[in-house]
């Protein structure tokens, strides 16, 4: 039998459950949250009071470096906060039912502040539990330039830069409550101290109300998903006063001035090899749906959501489409809803299972695919549509500069060719055997319209002085006509020179 050997448990390790665990510093945000709504369901279930009457507040203090997340949850009792605020990977929470259940969360803030400290009191209890870990002396004794500190365990580092005292508190003895005091606040770009990056992360991270005076589905889906999500809840989380709610809107940004409309929702299931629904979801339906989502409303893709909380991120779902721009095209949420899909303790993807199998073939069949095709179909039509936005464009253009009057013969010319040109288009468009009935019936009342505004401008005569203001006699005009239509002539090619003669003309009837 091989001689068992001492072994130690290093000091390193404490670095991977901190700076080691997250790759966006605000993810530590998520942890404390996610632990201050178990701590108000645990409240809400001792006392029968509605989750409403909880709240979570974040306040952050830019010029001090300071932050600090509270709630007036269920607390904990004196006996057993100095083992639970020490200890490392323990925890009394079961991970069907709470969010938190590995107890490393809470030291997340560990890789950016000089000072952390948790605040705890239960109801009825005299005296607060206060934790203090010293971040700035972690952070020196984890240096690997560091010799004496090389022999260290766990252990050693948190009794030497962990204390714990009773103290009194500033409240109620029948107060609850858990606290977070980040104090000396340092990360790349402070965006940690970055209210506006907080509270956009947290609109999408966060178990958060929808916003229902811009999204009309919201209060619909809260209502469903309320009765088909087991451990789906929401909660008032304030951020410098104000709450955060998810991002959800009627109108959505597709690019820079351009905007789409959600006209509906739909809602599907995600189900196992067995065909048991294991997920919940919904998605919008987009007016037009013809380019990707832009990225600036938090809203594009389709995101997963365990116990309301964001898992991974907003591409974590792009693999299951043949292309992961056809992600970016979507809005919606899938809840989890079978305890066998465990998020992984980076909380960044679940844990590796048959389940977990299950659940991206079905997203991948059920849901990637069929709106693959549909945005696939849906560009399609675009392009079929093309030729007839152009006619729009060019009669509305026409008729305009027709109003006005043309500035020469050969000005009128090039309009009738242009509306020629895109005849040929929605001729070619007709013949197209692929073409849809609808389109080829729009394309069709196109063609009478340019007819009728080719023939209307073949009778008429180019005179633009009809702009002209002010008295000018027969002679005048004629004068103005001849110098205008030469300057058309000489310079064909300034973009602009129909433009150039409207200005000089309002200029001259000013003078007048």
């Amino acid at each position: 039998m091989v001689e068992r050997h001492a072994y130690k448990i290093g000091r390193y390790l404490l670095d991977t459950l901190t700076s080691g665990m997250y790759d966006n510093p605000l993810c530590i945000y998520r942890e404390y949250i996610q632990n201050s709504a178990d701590a108000i369901d645990a409240a809400s279930r001792a006392c029968a009071i509605p989750r409403s009457s909880y709240e979570i507040r974040i306040t952050i203090e830019p010029r001090e470096h300071r932050i600090e997340i509270s709630d007036n949850g269920f607390g904990l009792a004196a006996e057993a906060a100095e083992r639970i605020l020490v200890s490392v990977g323990d925890s009394d929470k079961f991970g069907n039912r709470e969010r938190g259940f590995r107890g490393i969360g809470r030291l997340g803030g560990v890789a950016y502040c000089e000072s952390l400290r948790f605040r705890a009191k239960a109801a009825g209890e005299k005296k607060e539990t206060v934790s203090r870990w010293d971040c700035q002396r972690i952070k020196q004794l984890l240096s690997p330039s560091n010799r004496p500190a090389r022999s260290l365990t766990l252990q050693d580092l948190i009794e030497e830069c962990v204390d714990v005292e009773r103290q009194d508190p500033n409240c109620r003895v029948d107060e609850s409550y858990f606290k977070v005091e980040l104090e000396n606040v340092r990360c790349v770009k402070n965006v940690l101290l970055d209210a506006r990056a907080v509270s956009h992360y947290l609109s999408q991270v966060a178990p958060v109300p929808f916003d229902n005076m811009r999204f009309s589905y919201g209060d619909g889906l809260h209502d469903w998903l309320n009765k088909v999500v087991p451990n789906y809840s929401v909660y008032r989380v304030y951020l410098n006063g104000e709450e955060i709610l998810k991002p959800y809107s009627q109108t959505v940004t597709v690019r820079k001035g351009q905007t789409d409309e959600i006209t509906d929702v739909v809602k599907f299931d995600i189900t196992d090899q067995e065909g048991k629904a294991i997920a919940h979801g919904w998605r919008g339906i987009r007016r037009m749906n013809l380019a990707q989502l832009s990225a600036e409303d938090g809203v594009d893709g389709i995101r997963i959501r365990v116990g309301n909380i964001l898992l991974g991120d907003k591409s974590l779902l792009d693999g299951t489409f043949q292309e992961a721009r056809f992600n970016k095209y979507n809005v919606g949420e899938i809840h989890v809803v079978d305890p066998g899909l465990v998020p992984n303790a980076r909380r960044d993807n679940f844990e590796d299972g048959d389940l977990k199998s299950a659940f991206f073939t079905s997203v991948e069949r059920d849901l990637a695919v069929p709106l693959r095709k549909t945005i696939r179909d849906g560009s399609k039509k675009n392009a079929a549509r093309r030729p007839i936005k152009h006619a729009d464009e060019a009669i509305l253009l026409v008729n305009n500069q027709s109003k006005k009057g043309f500035v020469s013969e050969g000005h009128k010319k090039e309009a009738i060719k242009d509306l020629r040109g895109v005849r040929s288009e929605l001729e070619g468009l007709q013949k197209k055997r692929n073409t849809d009935e609808e389109i080829k019936d729009e394309a069709g009342k196109r063609l009478g319209k340019i007819d009728d505004l080719v023939n209307t401008l073949e009778e008429c005569k180019p005179d633009i002085t009809a702009m002209l203001a002010g008295n000018f006699s027969r002679t005048e005009r004629g004068i103005i006509q001849m110098v205008l239509e030469k300057v058309y002539e000489i310079y064909p090619k300034v973009t602009d020179r129909v433009r150039l003669i409207e200005k000089v003309l309002a200029a001259i009837g000013r003078k007048r």
